[in-house]
């Protein structure tokens, strides 16, 4: 071989190895390119993982202030109801039992009728006397009526203020 085959060989080899240089830096800035691209990948995954841990932390922090808002609320709701229910059984215990109240009924009849038995046995004595009598029998009479309609309306009225007093009792337990 000679000089120049040995040239033509160099010439070669140097385009080649020129060629191998180029590619080795176009695979080196691939290569780099590459990396930036997953550094900049990372960190952006890194921003939005870093997001919504802050996201998961607000959000964690509110539920956990509501939770403790709505449980401050049923506690008052359940003082409230606690002393609604200790005013109604207060209320209860100063109510005349239904046992009570049939008793006294049923003693007041006895005694009406007892006094209706002693009114008609005085009528009885003022109709056999004289003749006379009969203006008072009649006096009697009309004496009577009053009093039984007076005894009405007091009994209408004491009916009266009972509910009313029945009703401001409610009235009073409702609102506290």
């Amino acid at each position: 071989m000679t000089d120049h085959d040995d040239a033509l060989w160099e010439d070669k080899f140097a385009r080649v190895y020129a060629e191998i240089r180029r590619l080795d830096e176009l695979r080196e800035e691939e290569h780099v390119s590459r990396t930036r691209l997953a550094q900049e990948r990372d960190r952006r995954f890194d921003q939005q993982l870093q997001a919504q841990k802050e996201a998961v932390a607000v959000a964690l922090t509110q539920a956990e202030k509501a939770s403790e808002r709505s449980q401050t609320a049923q506690d008052k709701v359940n003082t409230t109801q606690n002393e609604f229910r200790g005013s109604l059984n207060d209320y209860v215990k100063d109510l005349v039992t239904r046992r009570e109240n049939e008793q006294v009924i049923a003693e007041l009849r006895g005694l009406i009728a007892q006094l209706a038995a002693q009114v008609t046995d005085l009528r009885s004595r003022i109709d056999v006397g004289p003749p006379s009598l009969s203006t008072l029998q009649s006096r009697s009479d009309e004496s009577q009526g009053r009093r039984s309609g007076a005894l009405d309306t007091r009994t209408l009225m004491f009916a009266l203020v009972g509910a009313a007093g029945v009703i401001v009792a409610i009235v009073a337990v409702l609102t506290r």
